[in-house]
């Protein structure tokens, strides 16, 4: 799970963990310690749905009933939208 926060604290600072690897390596290290510990509730939302969306593609790639019935869905949806 903290990888997970990290990997997503990166995506949204990429600017600041930018400068901070062009200032040196005790730098970075600050960073990533203060995001970490000033992050709130939406770190936590968005590794849960990070998460739930890695579980729902897996079970898509994975397993064909699956993706034939999302298939079917999606074809009924477009009839009934035409």
């Amino acid at each position: 799970m903290l990888i997970g926060r990290i990997i997503i604290l990166f995506l949204f600072n990429f600017t600041v963990f930018k400068e901070a690897l062009y200032l040196g390596k005790g730098h970075l290290k600050d960073e990533i310690i203060l995001l970490v510990s000033n992050s709130g509730d939406w770190l936590i939302w968005s590794t849960i749905a990070a998460s739930s969306i890695l579980y729902s593609l897996t079970l898509y790639k994975d397993h064909p009933e699956i993706k034939e019935f999302i298939h079917t869905q999606v074809k009924q949806k477009r009839q009934d939208i035409d």
